[in-house]
């Protein structure tokens, strides 16, 4: 096998293994060839597996990222969904007694020229300071301070406490 002094013959794996010519040479002839058959072999490699695998790699990046995306915001809005409303800032209304409807369960108790419409259940407790008393002692007239909440939208406070101040 006969090799001119100038050619240069390539190895198993397609780098420049030498020539006779380029023992005698600088070393920058040699990476001057090594990098054109290296830069040849580049080229000739079949791109059609290259552009698959790499279109291949993009897409399940992107997959990933919109199913990461889906289930954050999945998450995000049962998360939403779950939380308790959140518990009504009590209310504090002083005033005199106008109207007391025992069958409603409702006293109008105004305010200067304000009335507000207080409701009462089982569950309100009538004091008068520190002790309990009976709501029968509630008249009209009567100076009173009401505890509550109102329900979101409404305009009648839920009584959770009704105290009677006397002068």
């Amino acid at each position: 096998m006969g090799h001119s002094h100038d050619e240069a013959f390539v190895g198993a794996r397609g780098s420049v293994v030498a020539s006779r010519h380029e023992s005698h040479c600088d070393t920058f002839g040699i990476v001057q060839r090594v990098i054109e058959v290296d830069t040849r072999q580049i080229a000739s490699a079949p791109t059609g597996a290259k552009s698959k695998e790499d279109t291949m790699r993009k897409v399940i990046v992107i997959l990933l990222f919109a199913a990461f995306a889906v289930a954050g915001l999945a998450l995000s809005i049962a998360l939403a969904q779950e939380k308790a409303p959140a518990a009504a800032k009590e209310s504090r209304w002083h005033g005199i007694i106008v109207r007391i409807d025992k069958d409603a369960s409702t006293m109008d108790v105004r305010r200067g020229n304000v009335e507000r419409k207080i409701h009462w259940d089982s569950s309100t407790k009538w004091t008068e300071g520190t002790k309990t008393i009976d709501m029968s002692e509630f008249k009209e007239g009567a100076d009173v301070i009401c505890l509550g909440t109102y329900p979101s939208g409404s305009v009648v406070m839920n009584a959770t406490r009704i105290d009677l101040r006397r002068k």
